[in-house]
């Protein structure tokens, strides 16, 4: 049958797995605020944060959650941690 999802034009690459992982610098505590920019803090949906990210120079991946919030990594994701809700996700564009 036809494929359910529809395919991006970007290509997002889902880290550690992706599901239920938040974005980390160079280990699971670095969590600079240097390191994205909230694109939104509520109500996003995931694909709107992943054009996000490909529209911004240096975005180096996108970390979501269910409520809409949307961060733009331009930071190398080099580490996760697990927490509930969220996708973490490096931008291979």
């Amino acid at each position: 049958g036809a494929p359910t999802t529809t395919q991006s034009p970007w290509s997002f690459v889902p880290v550690d797995g992706g599901v239920n992982r938040v974005c980390r610098g160079r280990s699971p505590d670095d969590n600079l605020p240097s390191h994205y920019t909230v694109a939104a803090s509520s109500g996003m949906s995931l694909d709107q944060c992943k054009a996000e990210c490909a529209a911004l120079a240096g975005c180096r991946g996108i970390e979501h959650n269910q409520g809409g919030r949307c961060e733009l990594w331009v930071h190398s994701i080099g580490a996760t941690r697990t927490l509930s809700g969220y996708v973490c996700l490096r931008f291979d564009a």
